[in-house]
Formats: structure tokens, sequence, C-alpha cells
């Protein structure tokens, strides 16, 4: 595990306190936390899940995913399904990016896009330049945890 990975995953584990036991691997993937609401979200009939997307290319995975969780053409249905956009992959949500007609019809479908605000400010956007119903968030990582908290199931393309 290289420095920066390590800090991250300090960094994390301080802010979701004990209550909160996500562990990460050394590829990267995350395995379920164990907490309350995580173990209540699972037990339930229903499903909340969030994908977290950094590259363009993934946004229309995320979106053809969140689409069959929410028709329950998936294995695993959904209720509920937010897309988290960092780096790169917030181009996507712009009003004249190539995926535009993808992105609107996701939110038609109540998908909730969001767009990281490290992001936007890092890559000089504006807020305004993306697609009505983008969410930009303080932080996507945040964001996610957030989600989390909440019973969300994720994973991170």
């Amino acid at each position: 595990m290289n420095t920066r990975r390590f800090f991250l995953a300090t960094a994390l584990f301080a802010l979701l306190g004990p209550g909160l036991a996500a562990c990460a691997t050394a590829n990267g993937q995350t395995a379920p936390a164990a907490d309350t609401a995580v173990q209540s979200a699972q037990s339930a009939d229903t499903t909340k899940a969030a994908l977290g997307v950094r590259k363009p290319k993934h946004v229309s995975v995320a979106i053809m995913t969140a689409r069959d969780m929410l028709s329950g053409e998936a294995v695993q249905p959904a209720d509920q399904v937010a897309i988290v956009t960092c780096g790169p992959a917030i181009r996507a949500l712009a009003q004249d990016s190539d995926r535009a007609s993808e992105v609107r019809q996701a939110l038609d479908r109540g998908i909730a896009i969001k767009a990281c605000g490290v992001t936007v400010e890092r890559m000089g956007f504006d807020a305004d330049t993306f697609i009505d119903g983008v969410e930009v968030v303080p932080n996507g990582f945040v964001e996610l945890i957030r989600l989390q908290k909440q019973g969300y199931l994720s994973i991170e393309l």
C-alpha cells in the first residue's frame, strides 16, 4: 500500500468513526460496511445503491446499471440509485457532452446524478454548464460515505 493510499484510508477511518466497519483491500475494492444502517438496508426488501464514477467512459455503464437496477432487470434490483462523479467523469455531465442525452434520460428515470464540487472547482467548471438536475455536492467521496451511512450499497468504477 503506497503512502497516499495509506493516508486516505487512515483519514476515512478517522472520519467514519468506530460505528462503520468498512475495510479496503489492497486493490482498492471495498467490503460492505457492517453498521446498523447497512445491515437493516440489506435485510429489507428494498435496496439503495450508489455508484462512484471517475472516468467519462464509465458514466454510460453506471447509467445502464442504474437503469437495470431500477427496472428490476438486474440481479440486485434497487428502489433508489445515485451516481456520484469525480475527476474527469464530470465532463460527461455538461450540457454539450456527447453523453448529455443519456444523462438527461437517467435523470428523467429518477437516477440521482451528482458531481464532486472539489473536482468542479479544480477543473475550472462552472456548475451552470451542467445538465439541469445534476447536483453538485461539496465532495464526491464524502457524499459516497454519507450515502453508505444512509444504507446505500456502493461500488466505485
